[in-house]
């Protein structure tokens, strides 16, 4: 009985904290435990009592601290290799998405078909840049909102504050791009062909890389409520809704960080 409660009070002191999900803090309780016991039993064959085999096994493994700074190493790198994968799964997509973009600068942009081939080329390898990052931390984020932690672990302001940051990143990617794909749009237009078809507003066509711009500019000079506030409490409101369900989510108790 002592073993055991010296060998599962050291396996959660390094556990706790660690970052790692319930389900692979048992696995790795698991796997703890059966290194710890050999070691235990060869200290024991040596001649050592009891309470020294259990403390030499210990110290051989190290201070809890250290491994635990491992442990959550380990599981960044398994979160983004997870990532990773899911990209590798979505890159049939990204790349027909991004080829038919490209495909369509290379008609329609304005110039000789050397320009025009350079434009689709560019504008193949923005897309497919931006899309596979967005894809690989859209991943990242699913991962670790799924992630089912003790529930004296989930610090719900941090929690929070962290969210926040997210999406407050994704808002102003969103706000970037499509101010940019507005201006690849206005660059495309300059073709004979749309402007013939939006020959009675050419000023349409030839304004739009900057239109976007002036309008978000003055938008923000004649409503900076609307501009400045209720962005920050939409991402408010997204922040709180993550951390909500990531604490729904959470186990309580800290019977799940050792095996049984």
């Amino acid at each position: 009985m002592h073993e055991d409660s010296a060998i599962e009070s050291w396996i959660a002191a390094m556990l706790t904290g660690s970052g790692l999900p319930v389900e692979r803090r048992a696995e790795v309780a698991d796997e703890l435990h059966g290194h710890l016991q050999q070691r235990i039993t060869a200290y024991r064959d040596a001649g050592l009592s009891e309470e020294q085999a259990i403390e030499g096994a210990l110290a051989d493994f190290g201070s809890p601290r250290v491994i635990r700074g491992q442990l959550r190493r380990q599981q960044r790198a398994l979160d983004r290799r997870h990532a990773l994968s899911e990209l590798r799964r979505h890159t049939r997509w990204l790349l027909t998405v991004c080829g038919l973009f490209a495909v369509a600068a290379a008609i329609f942009a304005p110039g000789p078909p050397l320009t025009r081939y350079l434009a689709g080329a560019c504008l193949f390898a923005v897309l497919l840049t931006t899309g596979s990052v967005a894809t690989y931390f859209a991943s990242l984020a699913e991962r670790k909102v799924k992630h089912r932690l003790p529930r004296p672990e989930h610090h719900f302001v941090r929690s929070c504050l962290r969210w926040m940051a997210v999406a407050a990143l994704f808002l102003a990617g969103t706000l970037l791009f499509g101010p940019v794909m507005v201006g690849i749009a206005g660059y495309l237009g300059q073709n004979s062909l749309f402007q013939s078809i939006l020959y009675r507003a050419p000023e349409i066509v030839e304004g739009a890389p900057w239109l976007i711009w002036y309008n978000i500019g003055v938008a923000a000079l004649e409503s900076p409520i609307r501009s400045f506030v209720v962005p920050f409490f939409m991402v408010l409101g997204a922040a709180l809704l993550i951390t909500l369900y990531e604490r729904s989510r959470c186990v309580d108790g800290q019977t799940t960080l050792v095996g049984d």
